[in-house]
């Protein structure tokens, strides 16, 4: 666990625990158009006048070990093997809460957030509970925004 990011580990045990959620990315076009879908509907175009409107998606490849954002660039980086919609969700997250701790609670908040709308009640309630029950913390008001 990092000091300046102590929710991490937490978190991604909360995310990992749900599986494999959402629709099936099969393709590198399909997570494309999974971002695209989420970068245009209104819960994401609402969050702020900080949020990218346009967001570069790059493939990374299978041996890349973890997935990433990029805030000044606004890019999500995807490994190979890795396109679920909960890690897209995820790193689309980061844009949308940059400025504070990495995971923290507004971080938390937002990405449960795009869940419910993207994802539905029932995937946004199994993830909360996860979060409940790994003790990650999350804003309230963000969450159901």
């Amino acid at each position: 666990m990092s000091a300046d990011d102590p929710q991490a580990d937490p978190l991604y045990r909360a995310e990992d625990s749900l599986g494999d959620v959402g629709p099936r990315l099969a393709r590198w076009a399909d997570v494309e158009t999974f971002v695209e879908r989420v970068v245009s509907d209104r819960a994401w175009v609402e969050r702020g006048p900080w949020i990218p409107l346009e967001v570069r998606v790059v493939r990374r490849s299978r041996s890349a070990r973890y997935a990433a954002a990029t805030i000044g660039t606004d890019a999500i980086h995807i490994p190979d093997g890795q396109w679920r919609p909960l890690v897209v969700l995820h790193e689309l997250a980061h844009l949308a809460a940059p400025g504070e701790e990495p995971h923290g609670p507004r971080f938390a908040g937002i990405e449960l957030a795009l869940v419910r709308s993207v994802l539905g009640f029932e995937v946004y309630g199994a993830l909360r509970r996860a979060f409940d029950e790994a003790e990650v913390r999350y804003d309230p008001k963000l969450a159901v925004s």
